[in-house]
């Protein structure tokens, strides 16, 4: 009887071996594909190992294997499969008491947060993963954490910061010769480097981050670099090269399906083609750069990332109370035999038990009427700013148009009462010609200054230097620029872009018509988070201390600048010219980033 239990342990032993050989023989497998950047074979692979160490009861395997497969849903653009992967992947970790493994797949949790912009809780868990390879002394843990660092401040523009982490990264990542590592730390790198102008040292950390990835044969990396290549060729205005580069990283990340890559390709040629002058091309790419984006972010994903993080710390918490419960029962049945003790214990349980649950509802009360007031707040709140821009647009019509027309129709009128005996002068006709003009003008900046599409630096640029340019020639005027042609891209408020352009246009205004002016010098620079314009005459000047109630120009220029939280100086006296100059503070450029 003992030799066949003993022979049916030897068979489940050696069914279980044989299961997990498989296991381990799929996730070998699934990395290779992983390398290789065919994400969707490897899932697969990755699954069918799932299954097998989940048969053989292989708990480290599993850790590996549910850590593999949240990178690869990474990779896919699939955020929730991922995030609910890394968390199966931590949890089994610290069940086995595996710290090491628990902090890389907590790492990598901060790297998925970092990738939907959600960079507080991304640092709070890279954070969590340093402190535990520091504790536990893995070092090849501590490059992948200050690489991912990195990106978070690259992001925040702390780019000192980032190059720091990167080159601590980068150290490590030689010392051990990961190839695939120190390729992705090159690539970030260079992506630095192009933010900070350098445009040479970029490209050359990008072309040794390609050589890498095609060493390690990773064409995730590989389609990574040449898009970012192809940015920088258009930075230098080399439009063909850059999208020839774009063309060849949209073709890998199509192959291997790492949307992230596609969407910064799509987005990439867009900008090219524009600025190359195929608008036709550039509105195909910018269509399906918006199909791509708006499948990869998007709000409903975010609150199920935020809903699916609450539930994993919920489910977390509840097995801490589950195990100090058992300890607690553990301790009563020792104690059976002091009945009085246990009858008074039970009954002081109980009321904790109902004070807990009375508690809890409370809370869950204060919760939903917090919330109901919350989105109560936010939907007055978007009611208030469509009332207030709905009134300036009312406004601006009344003021602009309403007063023109005015002034038309009654020179008008005058004009028809003159036919009756002497003809309207040439003087007049012109007058109501360039009030119809002005109108139209004004018109037109109010439509240019509604219409989203226009609402960044490079826009704002263009229009200040078309309506001075022409303006100022118009009025025989020489006119000066000092505007850059490679401003950065940041998207700016159309409230900003109004305000900005109807400031710079009165200062121009001024000058022709008031200070007499032979030329007018324009200078326009935004960089480090400020934009920065100034406009200067060599007209009669005046003396500002004399002038004690400003004209509408001059209070409405400042006024304009300081619902922008900016700052407006006026430079004048007799015989020097004028000169205005107005800073005003402007958003970070949004830089998508991507790490494991």
């Amino acid at each position: 009887m003992k030799s066949i239990w003993f022979l049916l342990l030897l068979l489940l032993s050696g069914f279980t071996s044989a299961y997990a050989r498989n296991a381990d023989s799929l996730l070998s497998a699934g990395l290779d594909r992983y390398q290789q950047g065919d994400f969707s074979a490897a899932l697969e692979l990755f699954h069918a190992s799932e299954r097998l160490a989940l048969a053989a009861g292989d708990k480290p395997a599993l850790v590996l294997v549910y850590r593999n497969l949240g990178n690869a849903y990474s990779q896919l653009g699939q955020v929730i499969p991922a995030l609910q992967a890394y968390q199966k992947s931590v949890g089994i970790a610290e069940e086995t008491g595996d710290l090491r493994a628990a902090a890389r797949s907590i790492g990598n949790i901060g790297a998925l947060y970092e990738e939907q912009k959600d960079f507080n809780n991304a640092l709070e868990y890279i954070l969590r993963a340093e402190q535990i390879a520091k504790e536990t002394g893995d070092s090849a843990l501590l490059a992948d954490c200050a690489n991912n660092k990195g990106i978070v401040y690259e992001q925040q523009q702390k780019y000192p910061e980032a190059l720091a982490a990167y080159q601590q990264a980068l150290r490590v990542y030689e010392g051990i010769g990961n190839i695939e590592r120190i390729g992705l730390t090159l690539n970030n790198m260079g992506i630095v480097y192009k933010f900070l102008g350098d445009y040479n040292r970029s490209i050359a950390h990008y072309q040794r981050s390609l050589k890498m990835a095609e060493l390690s044969n990773n064409k995730f990396i590989a389609a990574a670099n040449l898009n970012n290549i192809g940015n920088v060729y258009a930075l230098q205005r080399d439009y063909a090269r850059a999208i020839a580069y774009n063309k060849r990283s949209l073709q890998i990340a199509q192959e291997i399906k790492a949307l992230n890559i596609i969407i910064e390709a799509y987005n990439s040629l867009a900008e090219a083609h524009a600025e190359a002058g195929d608008y036709r091309q550039a509105y195909h790419f910018y269509r399906e750069y918006s199909f791509a984006r708006d499948s990869f972010i998007n709000t409903e994903r975010t609150e199920q990332i935020a809903e699916l993080q609450t539930r994993y710390e919920t489910e977390k918490k509840e097995k801490e109370i589950a195990t100090l419960r058992q300890k607690e029962q553990l301790y009563q049945l020792h104690l059976a035999r002091q009945q009085l003790v246990l009858e008074r214990r039970n009954y002081q349980v109980a009321i904790i038990s109902v004070a807990l649950v009375l508690l809890a509802l409370l809370g869950y009360l204060f919760y939903s009427r917090q919330r109901l007031k919350q989105k109560q707040l936010r939907e007055k709140a978007v009611l208030d700013t469509e009332y207030r821009e709905r009134l300036r647009i009312a406004r601006d019509v009344h003021d602009d148009l309403g007063s023109g027309l005015s002034r038309i129709s009654l020179m008008a009128e005058l004009a028809g009462q003159k036919t009756n005996g002497v003809q309207a002068s040439d003087r007049e006709l012109q007058q109501i010609a360039r009030i119809s003009k002005g109108l139209v003008d004004n018109m037109r900046d109010l439509i240019w200054a509604l219409d989203p599409e226009h609402a960044s630096l490079d826009h704002l640029a263009a229009r200040i230097r078309e309506f001075c340019g022409d303006y100022l020639e118009e009025n025989g005027i020489a006119a000066r620029f000092d505007i850059p042609e490679d401003l950065p891209e940041i998207r700016v408020s159309r409230e900003l872009l109004r305000n900005v352009f109807l400031t710079v246009k009165e200062a121009v205004h001024n000058a022709v018509k008031h200070a007499k002016a032979q030329s007018v010098h324009i200078r326009l620079h935004g960089a480090h988070g400020q934009l920065e314009i100034s406009v200067a005459d060599d007209g009669t000047g005046f003396e500002a201390d004399k002038i004690t109630e400003p004209g509408n120009g001059l209070r409405n220029m400042r006024q304009r600048i300081e619902t922008l939280n900016g700052s407006h100086e006026l430079v004048t006296t007799p015989g020097t010219g004028t000169v205005i100059r107005i800073r005003i503070p402007l958003p970070p450029p949004a830089v998508p980033q991507t790490s494991k």
